[in-house]
């Protein structure tokens, strides 16, 4: 009888366990993630395509060409330079909504409206009145692409205005029943001024979310904007440009979980969860940086940019384009699609499959059920190590999935349900011996006094039934007609009078 609540309370404990992971409440989202930095952080590596390099606009570049934006003659330069490096792919991690200012079409424009003259430049050759000329020139010479922003919302639009994007081109074809709410949603996108976009071979976003604690652990590859239009992120862009591939193909899982199943390049799949979003595997050292300011100073490394994917952000505070991730708090934006797309060039992309999540379920409730049998057999000190030995496995074991196979599992759950059970059903079976012990110490009252009790209680060792040599005083007492008054009274009398 003594079984059944002890293996009724394990059950319980079980139960809402699976509860727990299921529904996921925040300290254990938050445990999760803390978990899986940890393990990231331990498991990390360098870059592993050598596909991939920084071009940073430092407070160096700044100070050298003066406060950004910059003028689009002298990114007309920097590209320039990058082509004759031997860049593969240039992507710029930046948007340019607006025309040059300091382009004198521009500027003579400005006056005119301020001034109320018509104000004249003379002496300008040609070449030089258009300065975004000049830098569409410049992106047309090899596979470029310019970022774009898009306004997140969260749920999808069933129609968008068309006018939006006029130059949209979507570089992709579906498989599967298309589901684009799934994706990302955007109701507007933030996109560079047609002459540069024309000039490009692409436009991809730059847009990244992080979870709830701020940090990034996974980047989104698609956003929908509207049910028509679907945009690459600029690493899948790149990448895409990079191995010369004519579309990406986007796999829809229609048949049991929902959502994208998965994105491919040609001979290249990155898994994804059902949103279209990439898991990180940050690397543990930094990526190849060049300041702007020596490329544009022609004083670069021979060789450094030779069919590199160049992706061009900034790693100046004062430009704010900072974001917190696994590994540092401050880290540069464009970090994040280089390690995207470095993840997809070294073929060693974290995996999250959604059948994990059942998987890890199923894990809980066969070793929840073989603890509740076994702890509730044995002895405590037995039930703690099987505890022990459990969360140490499942801690070592996700590590292992995640060093060697690219799995990400979620030790922290399992974790929490082995303790769970263990604490619940000790608890149980210490509340039901201290119910017996009790018990055994009311029986066993009515025969000596409670000081004597008291004593074998704190003297356990020197109550046991062995012998031992001692020198001691015994005093024996009889009651005087004990017998007689024993004959005349009842049992349950005669036992209340002997012991008061």
């Amino acid at each position: 009888m003594k079984k059944l609540p002890v293996m009724l309370t394990g059950v319980l404990a079980l139960l809402a366990c699976v509860a727990l992971i299921y529904f996921e409440p925040p300290f254990l989202a938050a445990v999760s993630r803390q978990t899986f930095d940890i393990y990231l952080r331990t498991a990390a590596q360098a870059p592993q395509s050598g596909s991939v390099v920084l071009l940073d606009i430092d407070d160096l570049s700044l100070a050298t060409y003066g406060q950004w934006p910059w003028s689009r003659r002298l990114l007309r330069r920097l590209t320039e330079r990058l082509w004759e490096e031997g860049a593969a792919v240039v992507v710029y991690d930046i948007v340019f909504p607006e025309e040059d200012r300091t382009s004198p079409l521009v500027a003579l424009q400005t006056w005119r409206r301020e001034f109320g003259e018509n104000i004249s430049i003379d002496g300008l050759p040609d070449a030089a009145w258009n300065h975004d000329a000049d830098f569409a020139a410049a992106l047309a010479k090899g596979k470029s692409i310019l970022g774009c922003f898009m306004e997140v919302v969260q749920e999808p639009l069933a129609e968008v205005d068309p006018n939006l994007d006029t130059l949209y081109r979507g570089r992709y074809f579906e498989s599967g029943t298309p589901q684009p709410y799934m994706l990302l949603q955007a109701r507007s996108v933030v996109h560079s001024i047609p002459e540069l976009q024309r000039a490009s071979q692409s436009t991809a976003f730059f847009n990244t979310t992080g979870d709830k604690d701020g940090i990034i652990r996974r980047t989104p590859m698609l956003c929908a904007l509207g049910p028509m239009r679907i945009y690459p992120a600029l690493s899948l862009e790149a990448v895409r440009l990079f191995k010369n591939v004519d579309k990406t193909r986007i796999t829809y899982d229609d048949k049991v979980f929902g959502g994208v199943q998965d994105i491919r390049l040609k001979d290249t799949t990155v898994p994804v969860d059902k949103n279209g979003g990439l898991v990180l595997n940050f690397r543990a050292a930094p990526f190849p940086r060049i300041s702007a300011h020596t490329v544009l100073a022609g004083t670069v490394e021979s060789g450094s940019l030779s069919n590199k994917i160049v992706f061009i952000g900034t790693s100046a505070a004062g430009l704010k384009d900072l974001v917190a991730t696994a590994f540092r708090f401050e880290t540069p934006g464009m970090e994040v699609h280089a390690t995207a797309a470095d993840n997809m060039l070294a073929g060693d992309m974290l995996r999250e499959p959604r059948w994990m999540f059942y998987a890890n379920l199923a894990g809980v409730l066969i070793m929840g059920f073989i603890l509740i049998v076994f702890i509730s057999e044995v002895r405590a000190w037995i039930g703690f190590f099987a505890a022990l030995t459990s969360i140490v496995a499942s801690f070592y074991g996700s590590f292992w999935l995640l060093k060697e196979h690219q799995l990400v599992a979620a030790p922290a759950e399992f974790a929490l349900s082995v303790l769970l059970i263990y604490t619940f059903i000790t608890v149980v079976k210490y509340w039901l011996e201290e119910r017996d012990r009790r018990k055994v110490r009311r029986l066993f009252g009515t025969m000596v006094s409670s000081d004597v009790l008291r004593y074998m209680e704190d003297s356990e060792g020197r109550s046991a039934l062995v012998g031992r040599k001692v020198e001691a005083t015994v005093f024996f007492s009889d009651i005087a007609n004990f017998t007689t008054m024993s004959e005349l009274l009842d049992p349950d009398v005669l036992s209340n009078l002997m012991n008061r």
